[in-house]
C-alpha cells in the first residue's frame, strides 16, 4: 500500500492506495482508506511531518496485511466489488475442512485414486459432499448446485461426482456387502483420529436404525453365475418411522465420548441381532479394536450376542426386561426391601451419609415418594437361568434393578390413558358386537374377547372386555428397570454400570442427528455402491460435527446450535481484493478462532492469497 495526496499544498487530502488486478487481469490502483486533511492529521497525531506520517502508516498497513491482520477503516470502492461474481458466499466449510484433513481423508482419497484410472479430483468431490451435508443437506445434484455459493467453486462435473460415489463404495465381492470399501475408509478415519483426539473406547454402544427410500418396489435377490446369492439392500421391513416403503438398516457403534466409531449396512428385512457380530469382526480385523465393554438394548442383547462377546473375552451390559425373568427372579427383583441410592437430587436434605452413599438401605414402602420423586434406587439380585424347565446357570451374570418414582408415575399415567381408550372401544362394541383392533395401537393389548358362556356353551355373540388381570400385572413393574452384565462386582460397581447405561441415550441422539440435521433419508441414489457412499458421507459429517462439538467444549452447545453457527459464517467477495466477513462475533466464533489459530476469521479484510492458505489449513489446536 502507498500514501497518496490530492495535491502538493499543505491543505491536501491524504489517502491510502493499493494496487490490484481487476476482473480483466489489468493492474490498477484503488483507494482503500481516506486519512483526511494534512492539517487534521498533524493536529490529531501530533506529528511534525504529516506526509511522512502517512507514508509510514501505509508501510505499517502493508506489514499487517502480510501478517494476516486486517484494518477496521479499510474500504473497498464500489467499482471493484466484482459485480460479475457472487458477492455473498458461504464459508462455514473453513471450520470443517481442518478436521476433515486431520482424519486423513485427503490421503485416503489420494490412495484410492492411485489404485484406479479415475482422472477427477476425488478429494475435492468428497470435501464438497461432506461440507454441504453438514451446512445445507440435500440431494447430490442439489449439493453440486449449492456448492456454487461456496467460497471455492466445484471444479468437476456432475458425472464425476456420481462416479466418485461408486469409487468410494466399491464392492470387492458383489455378493458380500462386508467387502465394501467403506469399512476400510472408516478404519483409516479411526486410526488417524487417535493422533489428535483422545478416544475412550473402554465402553462402546451399539444400536440400529433404518432409513427409507421413495421407491415402489424392493430390490430383488439375484443368483449369480457362480451360484451365490446377491441380496438386495432396499427391502420392505419394520420401519421405525412407520413408513410403508423399502428401507435399509444401519448399525452404529459409538465410543464413551459420544463420537461415532463405525457403522454397518444390511438389508431392511434382516434381523438386526446378527449385525452386531459382523461389525465386531470388522472392528477386530480392520480397526484393531477388540477390547471393550459392549452396551446393548434388550433387542440386540440376545443370548447369541452375549455368548459371542464372552467367547471373545469381552464383557457386556444389556437391558434385561423383568417380565422375561422367571417367577422366582421376578419376586426378588420387585421386592421392596434392600434398595440403595444411586442418585439423589443434591438439593434435598437426605439422611444418607455423603461419604458412603451406599451405606443406608431403604424399603420402598417406607420412603416419602413425593420427596424422593427423582431419586434413583438400585439393588443387585441373584438370578437363575432355566432351560426346558431345568435350573441351569450358564454364566455368572449380574442383574441390577433400578426404581424411580417419576418413571413409575409416568408409566401409570400412560397406561391409564390407554386403558381409558380401551374401555371406550369396548363400550362401543356392546352395540355392534365387534371391536376393530389396529396394529400398533397400544391400548388394544388390554382388549380381549370371549365366545363362550360361563358353562362352556358356544355363545351367539362375541363378548369383548378389558383384561383387568393384565392391568394389575403391568402395575407391578411400574418404575422398575433391569440391566444384566457380565462385569465382575469387585472390578466395576453397580453405580458405574448404571452410569455407563445412562450414557446410552447418546447413540439415539446420533441417529436423530442423521435424520433431522443431516437429512440422511430419504435416500435418492439407486446403486448399492452409491448407497454405501451416501451413508459414508453422512457418517463422516456426523463424526466431524461430534468431534468439533467435543473440542470446542462450550457449555450448552448443541448440534443444532453448532450447525446454525457454521451456516451463518459468510463472506462478501470483492474482486481481486479480498473477502470481508459478514458474520458477527459470538462465543462460538471466538472459540473457533482459538481452535484454528492460523485462521484470522475476525479480521476485517482477508486477501485472496491468505484465503487460499486458510483452505489448506489443517492446524487444529486440541483444546480438549
Amino acid at each position: 500500500m502507498n500514501a497518496h495526496f490530492s495535491n502538493k499544498s499543505d491543505n491536501a487530502t491524504a489517502y491510502i492506495e493499493k494496487s490490484i488486478r481487476d476482473s480483466t487481469g489489468r493492474s490498477t490502483t484503488v483507494v482503500v482508506m481516506k486519512l483526511g486533511k494534512l492539517a487534521e492529521i498533524k493536529e490529531k497525531y501530533k506529528c511534525e511531518d504529516p506526509r511522512q506520517w502517512c507514508r509510514d502508516y501505509a508501510v505499517k498497513l502493508t506489514e499487517e496485511e502480510k501478517r494476516g491482520k486486517g484494518h477496521d477503516n479499510i474500504r473497498i470502492p464500489r467499482g471493484h466489488m466484482g459485480s460479475n461474481k457472487r458477492r455473498k458466499l458461504i464459508a462455514g466449510e473453513l471450520f470443517i475442512l481442518p478436521l476433515y484433513r486431520k482424519l486423513g481423508l485427503d490421503k485416503i482419497c489420494a490412495g484410492l485414486l492411485s489404485e484406479s484410472r479415475a482422472k477427477y479430483d476425488l478429494d475435492a468431490i468428497l470435501q464438497m459432499l461432506v461440507t454441504t451435508r453438514i451446512l445445507f443437506p440435500t440431494s447430490k445434484i442439489s449439493s453440486y448446485k449449492m456448492a456454487e455459493k461456496h467460497l471455492r467453486k466445484p471444479d468437476f462435473s456432475e458425472d464425476d461426482m456420481y462416479r466418485a460415489l461408486s469409487l468410494l463404495g466399491k464392492l470387492e465381492d458383489k455378493t458380500s456387502f462386508k467387502s465394501c470399501r467403506i469399512y476400510d475408509i472408516q478404519a483409516g478415519m479411526y486410526r488417524n483420529s487417535l493422533s489428535f483426539l483422545k478416544r475412550d473406547t473402554t465402553y462402546v454402544f451399539y444400536d440400529c436404525s433404518n432409513y427409507y427410500f421413495q421407491i415402489n418396489e424392493a430390490d430383488p435377490d439375484i443368483v449369480t453365475q457362480g451360484g451365490k446369492i446377491k441380496y438386495g439392500l432396499r427391502k420392505y421391513g419394520l420401519s421405525k418411522e412407520g413408513r410403508k416403503l423399502p428401507i435399509i438398516q444401519m448399525g452404529l457403534i459409538m465410543d464413551y465420548d459420544g463420537i461415532p466409531v463405525a457403522f454397518i449396512l444390511f438389508p431392511g428385512n434382516q434381523n438386526e441381532q446378527a449385525s452386531l457380530i459382523e461389525l465386531e469382526e470388522i472392528l477386530a480385523d480392520k480397526f484393531g479394536l477388540d477390547t471393550f465393554v459392549m452396551s446393548l438394548d434388550a433387542g440386540l442383547g440376545c443370548e447369541e450376542n452375549r455368548r459371542y462377546n464372552i467367547t471373545e473375552g469381552r464383557d457386556y451390559i444389556v437391558v434385561q426386561p423383568l417380565k422375561q425373568l422367571t417367577k422366582e427372579d421376578q419376586e426378588g427383583a420387585l421386592n421392596k426391601t434392600g434398595w440403595r441410592v444411586a442418585y439423589r437430587n443434591p438439593k434435598i436434605e437426605t439422611p444418607v451419609d455423603p461419604n458412603d452413599p451406599e451405606k443406608e438401605i431403604f424399603n420402598l414402602d417406607e420412603i416419602n415418594r413425593d420427596l424422593e420423586l427423582d431419586t434413583r434406587f438400585y439393588k443387585e439380585v441373584p438370578i437363575t437361568k432355566r432351560q426346558n424347565g431345568v435350573k441351569k446357570t450358564a454364566r455368572a451374570d449380574r442383574l441390577i434393578v433400578t426404581y424411580n418414582e417419576r418413571f413409575a408415575r409416568w408409566l401409570g399415567a400412560t397406561r391409564d390413558a390407554q386403558v381409558a381408550k380401551a374401555r371406550e372401544k369396548v363400550a362401543k362394541a356392546s352395540k355392534n358386537d365387534k371391536v376393530k383392533k389396529t396394529k400398533g395401537k397400544n391400548e388394544d393389548r388390554f382388549i380381549q374377547k370371549t365366545t363362550c358362556t360361563g358353562e362352556g356353551e358356544v355363545a351367539e355373540h362375541e363378548v369383548w372386555y378389558v383384561d383387568e388381570d393384565l392391568i394389575n400385572q403391568e402395575e407391578r413393574f411400574d418404575g422398575f428397570y433391569g440391566f444384566c452384565t457380565s462385569l465382575k462386582p469387585e472390578k466395576v460397581p453397580a453405580t458405574q454400570v448404571l452410569k455407563v447405561r445412562g450414557f446410552h441415550f447418546e447413540i439415539e441422539h446420533l441417529f436423530r442427528t442423521t435424520k433431522t440435521y443431516l437429512c440422511t433419508r430419504p435416500v435418492y441414489v439407486r446403486l448399492d455402491e452409491r448407497i454405501a457412499a451416501h451413508f459414508l458421507i453422512c457418517f463422516i459429517a456426523l463424526t466431524i460435527i461430534k468431534m468439533l462439538q467435543k473440542i470446542l467444549n462450550l457449555k450448552d452447545l448443541t448440534v443444532d446450535g453448532l450447525i446454525t453457527g457454521l451456516r451463518e459464517v459468510e463472506y462478501c467477495h470483492h474482486d481481486k481484493v479480498g473477502y470481508v466477513p459478514l458474520f458477527e462475533q459470538t462465543p462460538l466464533t471466538q472459540r473457533l478462532e482459538q481452535l484454528f489459530p492460523t485462521m484470522p476469521f475476525a479480521q476485517n479484510l482477508v486477501p485472496e492469497s491468505q484465503m487460499r492458505k486458510m483452505y489448506s489449513c489443517d492446524d487444529v489446536n486440541p483444546l480438549c
